[in-house]
């Protein structure tokens, strides 16, 4: 996003950026085995292929 940006508007799309290893679920969750809220991955790849996981 930041280069394609750079790329067509020679702007930078943010002046901050916040990056964080948490992933939440659509209730606002920390996502993770013991909650059993996670995602299975074979059904991902099975509905949507495997470049979904990918990127």
């Amino acid at each position: 996003m930041i280069f394609l940006s750079l790329e067509f508007t020679n702007q930078r799309p943010f002046k901050e950026v916040f990056m964080h290893g948490l992933i939440r679920d659509k209730d606002g969750r920390k996502m993770s085995k013991s909650l059993n809220n996670g995602i299975d991955p074979i059904e991902v790849v099975e509905k949507y292929g495997s470049d979904a996981l990918r990127w």
